[in-house]
């Protein structure tokens, strides 16, 4: 659907939905996605990326996706490591998404 959806609150606890992915906060800042990996922001991409199928652990993107972003620090500048909604995880470029400001 593309839009933040606050779901539930109670207790400083909120359940979020951004499209096809949900996570539950605490403080906002401590976030766990459904898939029970830690998530650091929700990230858009915006523009189209073709892993190379020789590169172990990067992944492709397709325009529009959403992007559960874990770490940005990879040991690789600019380059991030997150799952999209399909359950693909890996890295890729980081100039490729754009972090979604109402999630931060």
């Amino acid at each position: 659907s593309g839009r933040l959806r606050e779901l539930r609150q109670s207790r400083g606890l909120r359940l979020r939905e951004f499209g096809a992915l949900a996570v539950l906060c605490y403080q906002q800042r401590h976030c766990l996605s459904g898939r029970g990996a830690m998530v650091q922001f929700h990230a858009k991409v915006k523009f189209d990326y073709d892993a190379p199928k020789r590169e172990k652990g990067v992944i492709s993107l397709k325009v529009d996706e959403t992007v559960e972003v874990l770490e940005t620090r990879t040991g690789q500048e600019g380059w991030w490591f997150g799952i999209k909604e399909d359950g693909t995880k890996g890295e890729f470029p980081a100039n490729y998404v754009a972090r979604i400001k109402e999630y931060a």
